[in-house]
């Protein structure tokens, strides 16, 4: 498993790492793992892959809802915040695998509280504090995440990415 790391160097650039991503994601069945501290920009790069994929309105936080779901030209996207989950038996009231099974692409930030619950992702993304700016590291986990992980590297321009692993 390949994993790439990606200076991010402000809110822009995270939020075009987003929209990038969504690009390669268009109309492919995916689940996304985002993982990282508060604050390090999990929810801007979802929002930004939510908009670029055609969505106009508001895009609120999943942290109290835990789910929102969004269907977007006949994609049904699930965004998914498992901060607030103490244990499975929550994630089996909430009907989360059906919720997985059914969408076309699923974002789940705080996976890591209930990892062995949910399936394995297509692609993991952590975002981490370095020094005085962001970094992403992006690993994919399957097939269908390194096809869309290679066509997200070699097609797009990113200035700071380094292959580590």
């Amino acid at each position: 498993m390949c994993t790439y790391k990606i200076k991010l160097i402000n809110e822009l650039q995270t939020s075009s790492l987003g929209e990038k991503l969504s690009n390669t994601c268009f109309k492919k069945k995916v689940l996304i793992y985002l993982n990282g501290e508060i604050g390090t920009g999990k929810t801007t790069l979802i929002r930004a892959f939510i908009k670029q994929m055609g969505y106009n309105k508001f895009i609120k936080s999943p942290t109290y809802t835990i789910i929102e779901k969004y269907n977007i030209k006949n994609i049904i996207l699930l965004h998914i915040d498992l901060y607030r989950i103490n244990n499975i038996h929550e994630l089996e009231i909430l009907g989360l695998k059906e919720y997985i099974e059914e969408s076309s692409i699923c974002l789940i930030e705080w996976p890591k509280n209930n990892i062995k619950y949910i399936k394995k992702p297509d692609i993991n993304i952590n975002l981490s504090y370095i020094d005085n700016h962001r970094e992403a590291k992006i690993k994919y986990k399957s097939i269908r995440g390194k096809k869309i992980i290679n066509k997200l590297i070699n097609n797009n321009n990113f200035i700071n990415i380094k292959y580590i692993y």
